[in-house]
């Protein structure tokens, strides 16, 4: 059986590291990326993913960056036939609208500051 694969996305490089940190003690394998573009996932085409077996079992994503934020990054998961089981926005930004906007997607936010005791109650949901 394959470890647990999860893809951090955060321009922040102490949020990279503290849960590279927490997502290793919980038994995943994980890859950073510190934009956007830096992320294969972006670049791949539609065909190159075939949907079935995910490249990553958890995608969590800062919400700003310079050239996409977020949320425009996982939609474009979702058109390219992505099946990551769990995807997460992180944001500073306190929006009713966004807030409804990703979670209608199915997607999680978290809004920062947030525990780890939420981060655990997603994964295990």
């Amino acid at each position: 059986m394959r470890m647990k694969r999860a893809a951090i996305v955060d321009n922040r490089e102490i949020s990279r590291q503290w849960l590279t940190n927490w997502l290793e003690s919980m038994g995943y394998e994980v890859t950073v990326y510190n934009s956007v573009q830096s992320c294969p996932m972006y670049h791949e085409d539609k065909e190159l993913c075939s949907g079935e077996d995910p490249c990553f079992d958890v995608l969590i994503t800062n919400y700003h960056f310079q050239k996409i934020d977020g949320l425009k990054f996982l939609k474009l998961q979702k058109q390219k036939n992505c099946n990551i089981r769990k995807m997460a926005i992180m944001s500073d930004r306190r929006s009713i609208k966004l807030t409804a906007e990703i979670e209608k997607l199915g997607y999680k936010l978290f809004h920062r500051p947030f525990h780890f005791s939420e981060l655990n109650e997603w994964l295990s949901g």
